[in-house]
């Protein structure tokens, strides 16, 4: 499969404003956020991993979950002005809306299977 950078600014911007649980956001194969809930209202992520040995991670399901409004979110992985990244949705007019990281829909869909109760009580009143 060729990268096709358009088709990925076009696929960054359709999940930042319609997220999936599962959505994996990484930054050159490094992981930077799962989507775990989303309702009308909120998106839950996961953004803390751990190692597992040498040169392999998972997600750190003890780790307290990031929650945002659906307009945090839809901002949350956009460059400011001087491309520097901007965090909790932090929107300015000189925005360039390009994405400082690149979403792959659904790739870790997995880890809904996986989350600890107390996650999964969260899910399940976002409305998976």
């Amino acid at each position: 499969m060729i990268y096709d950078p358009q088709a990925q600014r076009e696929l960054n911007k359709q999940h930042s404003f319609d997220p999936q649980p599962g959505d994996f956001w990484q930054e050159m194969f490094a992981p930077v956020a799962v989507v775990i809930a989303v309702s009308d209202i909120s998106v839950t992520t996961l953004e803390r991993i751990k190692n597992v040995d040498r040169g392999r991670w998972t997600w750190d399901l003890e780790a307290r979950p990031e929650f945002y409004t659906r307009t945090e979110f839809a901002y949350r992985w956009t460059c400011g002005p001087h491309r520097q990244p901007l965090y909790r949705g932090e929107a300015t007019n000189s925005m360039s809306r390009e994405h400082w990281c690149d979403v792959m829909p659904k790739h870790h869909a997995w880890i809904l299977e996986h989350l600890p109760p107390a996650l999964g009580e969260i899910q399940d009143k976002e409305g998976r």
